[in-house]
């Protein structure tokens, strides 16, 4: 008969520098059949899994296979909470005007992370634990996997390299050249570095024979698919210069002293996060641009050279933080607009009464004006942010270049999104491109630069109501716009009060 299984509480086991409780967690000791224990953990109101009888019955063949092993969530959120708080010093860092985040400290490299920089490791390959746990069944590994006793929390550019990390650190030793290395290459930035930007025609990989001739289909996915070695470098190194926010000084946690850790904006969310936080994302998720590749293929199809240029076009790359990543909540449809399957329709009579009585503050002059303009164009039954509407181009042209500022990092999505549709407005006005975006050296306005900006071809809004002008708002005056210069004899605002709408 098995030896009961034991619980052990740890009162107050996460706490802040002034004493206070963060995060409550139990400890559970439970005893396998070999009579080894394991170590799981019940994190607030997470709990390990209670695996079943079909679980507890079916032999662990030992092949090696990770395959139905996994975290708990309660596992995963102590390891990045409460362990990470009590064995990696963390500092909270703030970037003026950016954002702010806590980074922990990593004693082996002696480096600084943010939270999606750092994996789960085991401290023991986990297959070694298995055997010296003497693990019998299905449901034994998952919980020896779990086991809290031989976990911890690694950057995941020393995971993902973890032998030949250890080996360079076993050799050489903590203060070795070689090491330091190592550790400059994957953690290091210096923002004065000259990074040439990626040119497609010159810098795209040439595609072998072998895959030019190998058929491929959407079904396929990403089997044998990669990202070309100058996308992992030279693109990967100029995405970090556009991605760069700057830099904060911390304190080493045993000697005081300090150091400069550099920090860069996810292009999906604009958080601040650590060099090594970063994944390499489709924008459009591949599993959708296939479908659309092949529409286009012609009567011979794909081929895995097609493949292989899809998934490396650069125009639909950028660098987010592994968070963002794996939630998949910033990616979007290949229509344009964001994937958000979980929503469910719209019920009848859901809102009804939730917007008031129009408040009668317009004057009847200007009802009427909006009554004779709406009847020479329709409403607007999507936003310029989806694929294929009027103002699709100079809207993604104004977001894209603000997500590569500061001034636009430090704004939020919504205020982005508002920001882009204004300017996006003004441009189609003046018939501009957006090569460019500014600021004023106040931040009082906002600029959509067309070409050299020596060249003074600009418009400008005022930024605090671009924030708050809506998309939707914005949609209706760019579809205005759009239809007066397509139709000029139409009613039409004077151009004075066509600047007011369109830039304040």
């Amino acid at each position: 008969m098995a030896a009961p299984d034991c619980m052990r509480a740890v009162p107050g086991a996460a706490r802040a520098a002034n004493g206070s409780n963060l995060m409550g967690f139990t400890l559970e000791e439970k005893t396998l059949k070999s009579g080894e224990t394991v170590t799981l953990v019940h994190w607030e109101d997470l709990s390990p899994t209670r695996h079943g009888k079909a679980l507890q019955d079916r032999d662990w063949d030992g092949s090696g296979n990770r395959k139905g092993l996994s975290f708990y969530d309660s596992t995963s959120e102590y390891m990045h909470n409460s362990w990470a708080s009590e064995h990696m010093a963390p500092q909270g860092v703030t970037l003026p005007g950016k954002g702010s985040l806590m980074l922990y400290h990593h004693e082996q490299t002696g480096t600084w992370h943010s939270a999606d920089a750092l994996d789960i490791d085991h401290v023991a390959q986990w297959k070694d634990h298995f055997v010296e746990r003497g693990v019998k069944s299905q449901a034994e590994a998952m919980m020896a996997y779990n086991d809290v006793d031989n976990l911890r929390l690694l950057p995941a550019p020393v995971n993902r390299a973890r032998d030949a990390a250890f080996r360079v650190l076993d050799t050489h030793g903590a203060d070795s050249p070689e090491w330091k290395q190592w550790v400059e290459d994957r953690f290091a930035f210096d923002p004065k570095t000259n990074r040439p930007g990626f040119d497609p025609d010159v810098d795209g990989s040439v595609r072998k024979r072998t895959t030019m001739e190998q058929p491929w289909k959407p079904e396929d996915g990403r089997s044998g698919l990669s990202f070309d070695a100058a996308v992992l470098g030279k693109w990967y190194q100029a995405k970090l210069q556009e991605c760069y926010a700057g830099e904060v000084e911390v304190r080493h946690p045993q000697t005081g002293d300090k150091s400069k850790v550099p920090l860069f904006f996810c292009q999906a969310s604009g958080q601040l996060c650590t060099r090594d936080a970063f994944d390499i994302d489709h924008e459009i998720p591949f599993e959708l641009l296939g479908p659309e590749m092949a529409k286009h293929a012609g009567r011979d199809g794909l081929s895995k050279a097609d493949a292989l240029d899809g998934y490396n076009d650069t125009s639909n790359l950028r660098l987010v933080a592994r968070g963002v990543n794996s939630s998949h909540d910033f990616e979007i449809q290949a229509s344009g607009d964001y994937r958000d399957e979980k929503i469910a329709p719209e019920k009848r009579g859901e809102f009804k009464g939730f917007l008031g009585e129009e408040s009668g503050l317009l004057s009847p002059q200007l009802k009427q004006q909006l009554r004779e303009l709406g009847r020479n164009y329709p409403s607007p039954q999507q936003l310029m942010s989806d694929f294929g509407q009027p103002g699709y181009g100079p809207y993604t042209q104004a977001l894209g270049k603000l997500e590569q500022t500061g001034f636009g990092q430090a704004m939020t999505a919504q205020e982005r999104s508002n920001v882009a549709g204004t300017l996006a407005v003004a441009a189609t006005h003046y018939r501009l491109n957006i090569d460019h975006v500014a600021q004023s050296d106040d931040g009082s306005r906002v600029f959509a630069i067309q070409g050299d900006p020596k060249n003074n071809q600009f418009v400008w809004a005022d930024a605090q109501g671009a924030k708050q002008q809506s998309l939707a708002q914005s949609t209706v005056d760019l579809n205005r716009i759009v239809h007066e210069q397509n139709n000029p004899s139409g009613p039409q605002l004077n151009q004075q009060q066509q600047r007011n709408a369109t830039l304040q």
